[in-house]
């Protein structure tokens, strides 16, 4: 029942382009297509397995080769039957979480170039946040990790009880009824998503996501699936950032919504379903953050946050690192998931810039995926603590909490000054821009602002990718052709090895 591994639709001209990632695209045939193929899973699979065989021929809509060990096929279903069938095989096989993707045909991919500033800038460090980080209980997110791991199995087919479980301990958590909390239903599953929404002030139009997935599986017995580092252990993050915004009465500029997803581990569903929801709908989520996996480490105590840069944005990236360093004295390390994801890619998928705070990238939780996911694998509460402070901060800074407004306001002409550059720019052939820095410098990015005085990109930021060294010079240039125009305003970031931001310059475009 299985296909030929030759067919595939590598260009655009042979069909429509459905589903893609930093490394590839896949394209199915509009012949291929039916009128009952309303949704679709993609899947990364080992090349040698012969996990198709186990799909309906008239079912495999594409397959590709996606790597040199994996393929990728895009399978048709009306429900999500098939694809939970395969999904503990297709776990198994690739030993990664995200080597699924389930969502409707009808779905818009859009590029998440545009970036909202935060309402302060990542570069200021303010007291107001201080009393939040110190206030967040672990034992309390233990608690309630060790209450969902004790339901046995959260698989999506289980039904309602995972969700109710989680509605339950956020309700407990919103202890002065900050939060409005509500199950999100999916017409597919009878797994519901959960979201607790937490209205803004001044900015209630403009959302704020933090999101983790309530779901588990296990490869082997989905009867048995406690699911404790994946991904209660994100799931009670949420609850205890809802138990300390309550304790200490918080209000934010922005909306935030904390959203426990449900099916994330058959395809991203839930995330998928609220991201194609809000986006249609015309709601303006203008960032999202993912907590998936924060309780283990290969050698154990280890509070190094793994910011993951695949299906994320750049410029979220560089504000966790000016959070990391102005707030937590603590480790970071940049990471590619080689083939897997996480929720986070449902957002970016619909043009909203994400970040994904993870566990050690080589050394992620061997458990997880089996009955041994429990709490008595966890050795790394240091980054859990880490990656709970970080959520606390990204939802200061970028939805504003309005007890640090007249703090902000105090520092804002500093942060926002460009003195002591030593950048030098050019534009070539009308399209490209470059730059010349001190050899000390290991990174250029820009990005257009807004306005000359903004810290703070309007778009997603770009790397000039190479350089050359012209003496005490070096020369930074990008190999990507920019829309330049005339009264555009950029800003330039030079920084050294270690990230710290040494220089930064603002140009306004005019005409030649």
């Amino acid at each position: 029942m299985g296909m030929d591994p030759s067919f595939s639709f590598e260009t655009q001209a042979n069909g429509r382009l459905i589903w893609k990632d930093a490394q590839t695209q896949l394209f199915v045939s509009q012949q291929t297509l039916r009128q009952q193929d309303q949704l679709i899973s993609v899947i990364k699979f080992p090349s040698h397995s012969n996990l198709l065989d186990l799909v309906p021929s008239e079912r495999i809509l594409a397959r590709r080769t996606y790597d040199f060990y994996f393929d990728i096929a895009a399978i048709s279903s009306s429900d999500l039957r098939l694809i939970s069938s395969l999904a503990p095989a297709i776990h198994q096989l690739g030993g990664q979480c995200g080597l699924i993707e389930t969502f409707p045909l009808n779905r818009q991919l859009t590029q998440a170039d545009n970036e909202i500033a935060p309402v302060y800038s990542s570069l200021a460090t303010l007291d107001a946040p201080l009393s939040s980080l110190e206030s967040i209980d672990q034992d309390r997110i233990l608690s309630h990790i060790e209450t969902l791991v004790n339901l046995g199995t959260r698989f999506h087919t289980t039904g309602t009880v995972a969700s109710e479980t989680v509605s339950s301990l956020m309700t407990a958590a919103n202890t002065n009824s900050l939060f409005t909390i509500e199950a999100y239903e999916h017409d597919i599953t009878s797994q519901n998503s959960v979201i607790a929404r937490l209205t803004g002030t001044s900015l209630p139009e403009e959302t704020i996501v933090i999101g983790a997935h309530l779901d588990s599986i296990n490869n082997l017995n989905n009867s048995d699936a406690p699911g404790a580092d994946d991904d209660a252990s994100g799931v009670a993050i949420l609850v205890e950032m809802i138990q300390v915004i309550n304790s200490l009465n918080l209000s934010f500029a922005r909306t935030i919504e904390l959203q426990a997803y449900a099916a994330e581990e058959v395809g991203l569903w839930g995330s998928g379903d609220i991201a194609d929801d809000y986006v249609s709908s015309g709601k303006a989520v203008v960032g999202a953050m993912q907590i998936d996996m924060t309780m283990y480490g290969p050698n154990g105590e280890d509070p190094t946050i793994f910011l993951v840069e695949t299906d994320t944005s750049r410029d979220l990236r560089r504000s966790a690192v000016n959070l990391i360093k102005n707030y937590l004295d603590g480790a970071y390390s940049f990471a590619v998931l080689s083939r897997g994801t996480s929720d986070h890619k449902s957002w970016s998928d619909r043009g909203v810039p994400a970040l994904f705070g993870f566990e050690s990238i080589p050394g992620y939780n061997p458990y997880i995926h089996s009955s041994l996911d429990t709490s008595s694998q966890f050795n790394n509460y240091a980054l859990n603590l880490q990656i709970s402070k970080l959520a606390l901060l990204f939802l200061h800074h970028y939805a504003g909490v309005n007890a640090a407004s007249s703090e902000y306001a105090s520092e804002k002409e500093s942060l926002f000054s460009s003195a002591g550059s030593d950048i030098a720019l050019a534009i070539s052939s009308g399209i490209y821009l470059a730059a010349g820095t001190s050899t000390d410098v290991a990174t250029v990015e820009l990005c257009q602002i807004d306005e000359a005085t903004q810290s703070d990109c309007s778009q997603e930021r770009l790397l000039l990718e190479q350089f050359l060294d012209r003496g005490t010079r070096r020369i930074f240039y990008g190999e990507q052709a920019l829309d330049l125009a005339a009264g555009q305003k950029w800003r330039v970031w030079a920084y050294d090895q270690g990230d710290d931001l040494l220089q930064k310059r603002d140009i306004v475009l005019s005409d030649p």
